[in-house]
Formats: structure tokens, C-alpha cells, sequence
């Protein structure tokens, strides 16, 4: 597999290994950097280039990056409890 960056983007350059479905995920090395590479739509075969927006890994494979977004609170509703807790009574939770 080979791998190239493109200019100061987060977008490498990548050659598929083998026959791919899509979807599929595996991570690659480059530069000393760990990253997770998806295969796009429609899947690839053996040596097709495709183009992926990098994720970077920490050494022990945790994504580093947040999982939610700065909004997702919101996301079950404005009146959901954990939101409404955390919102009037957030000391509560630090009562001994």
C-alpha cells in the first residue's frame, strides 16, 4: 500500500492493498502517524487510487478526536432529564 500527502490538508492519497467492499476500515501508518482509512462507496479492487479525509489516531488507537459535536446535547430534546439536570442543578451530582 502506498500513500501520499496532498498538500497541508488532512487528504491522503491511497492505493488500494486488495479487493475492498466499502465500508470497510483498516488503518494505515504514515509519517510516524497512525490513520483510519475507509474505503468509499462502491468499494475498490487491487491498486485503485482513492482519495480519504484523515482521522489521526493516538499511539494506542484511540481516535483523537471528540465524539460528539459542541450541540448534541440537544439531540434527544430540550427537555430530556440528563440535559435539564445538568443545566439547573449542576451540583447535585458532587453532593457527598
Amino acid at each position: 500500500m502506498s500513500y501520499q500527502a496532498i498538500s497541508s490538508t488532512n487528504i491522503i492519497q491511497v492505493v488500494a492493498p486488495s479487493n475492498l467492499d466499502e465500508g470497510y476500515k483498516f488503518n494505515t501508518k504514515h509519517d510516524g502517524t497512525i490513520y483510519t482509512v475507509v474505503v468509499p462507496p462502491g468499494g475498490v479492487k487491487e491498486g485503485d487510487v482513492f482519495y480519504h479525509e484523515v482521522i489521526p489516531l493516538m499511539a494506542d488507537g484511540i481516535i483523537a478526536r471528540w465524539r460528539n459535536g459542541l450541540c448534541d446535547c440537544f439531540n434527544l430534546g430540550f427537555c430530556h432529564p440528563m440535559l435539564c439536570n445538568s443545566l439547573f442543578f449542576p451540583l447535585s451530582k458532587l453532593a457527598i
